[in-house]
């Protein structure tokens, strides 16, 4: 493309030095003229093609800076909704593990109630049956009878109040 420019400018050049010794008015200097004219043309023509070519040369390098720089933008957009997700993640599974804890401690906490429920009827039970046994072997020969006894006799009653 250079070549060309310079045979042009050259071609250009000669034409005028020649155009100068060339008689006015004639038709020899008229041909000249127009072929130095297109010569001129053509000159243009190239100046803009290179200009254009510049233009897109440029134009390619900008739209390439552009789509990397989005790209980039796109990678660190991802980059951080994947560690928001990770986040979430963490918090679901430190959630699904409180709830598993507390899952647990509700089955304990319902073993225990029933256990104390369980021992608040059968404690007084064999409380009773303790001291009925004792009351009864005291009281066999049926000789002696204590009031003791019949008044602890009476208060006897084997269900729970609610």
């Amino acid at each position: 493309m250079a070549e060309i420019k310079s045979l042009l400018d050259g071609t250009i050049k000669t034409g005028i030095r020649e155009l100068k010794q060339l008689s006015p008015g004639s038709d020899e200097k008229t041909a000249a003229i127009q072929e130095l004219a297109t010569m001129h043309r053509l000159r243009i023509e190239e100046i803009k093609a290179e200009i254009e070519a510049n233009e897109k040369r440029e134009r390619r390098a900008m739209d390439s800076e552009q789509r990397k720089a989005e790209l980039a933008l796109k990678e660190h957009e991802l980059a951080l909704k994947e560690r928001e997700l990770d986040s979430k993640d963490a918090d679901r599974a430190r959630e699904e593990a409180f709830q598993e804890r507390q899952i647990l401690d509700q089955k304990i906490e319902r073993y225990v109630r029933t256990g104390v429920d369980v021992a608040k009827l059968v404690l007084p039970i064999v409380f009773y049956g303790i001291w009925l046994k004792k009351g009864f072997k005291f009281e066999e020969t049926g000789v002696y009878s204590s009031t003791t006894f019949k008044n602890l006799f009476n208060h006897f009653k084997p269900t729970q109040k609610s």
